[in-house]
């Protein structure tokens, strides 16, 4: 008893030595199948996996999240095509501030290109009304169309050259784009290139699906994109 009384520290520094050791071991367990997953899924989506492509934003930098930041990294990256256009998914990281005290903001990303398109450059991404009024209150830039209140409610929508963006989204293509209203959804496009995102890392599981809305606002683009040719 005295042993033990006398040792107490050491046995109690042990105690949470071992507690860190499993709690880092659970989280490099969970990363790691979390990762596995994401390898797993290339195939079956037709995709083949890449580890990192840390020089992807390099010919991207006309839209702003390739653009702003530092230390970005891009990640389990899932390449390929369907439909004969590229498409690239994978999870996406910057710095915003300092490297100690920076603020790091990671999400999972599809990318859609089609040398076909040529967007405007814009960035949308939907909200509460609530989420509207304080913006309002703010004083965020928000382009909002007096004549669909119903998608200016439901989006924040931003353009680099507000008449080419208010040009671009006519009626036909905010219709399309009402889908994505109950989404938690963020779009980045420009030029020929469309991105989709939920504004974080999502489960592998979950990725099906974020191809699935960009694949559906790519086609509302390129649809919306042809008639105004005609």
């Amino acid at each position: 008893m005295n042993w033990l009384i006398e040792n107490m520290e050491v046995i109690a520094f042990g105690f949470v030595a071992c507690a860190v050791f499993g709690a880092f071991a659970a989280l490099f367990y969970q990363e790691k199948k979390r990762i596995d997953t994401i390898v797993a899924m290339a195939p079956r989506m037709g995709f083949t996996y890449k580890k990192d492509d840390n020089s992807f934003r390099d010919s991207r930098k006309h839209l702003e999240m390739f653009n702003d930041g530092e230390a970005h990294r891009f990640t389990n990256i899932l390449d390929g095509t369907r439909n004969g256009v590229k498409i690239t998914m994978g999870e996406y990281d910057v710095r915003f501030g300092s490297r100690k005290g920076g603020i790091h903001r990671p999400k999972t990303i599809c990318v859609i290109e089609d040398n076909t398109l040529d967007m405007p450059t814009f960035a949308l991404r939907s909200q509460t009304k609530m989420a509207a009024k304080i913006g309002a209150m703010l004083g965020e830039q928000d382009t909002n169309f007096s004549d669909d209140k119903k998608f200016s409610d439901a989006f924040i929508l931003q353009g680099e050259v507000e008449k080419d963006t208010r040009d671009f989204f006519d009626a036909s293509l905010r219709k399309a784009f009402m889908r994505f209203a109950s989404n938690e959804i963020h779009m980045q496009g420009g030029k020929n290139t469309l991105v989709v995102h939920r504004g974080l890392i999502i489960e592998a599981q979950q990725w099906p699906a974020l191809l699935k809305d960009a694949f559906s606002a790519y086609e509302a683009i390129k649809t919306n994109n042809g008639e105004s040719r005609q």
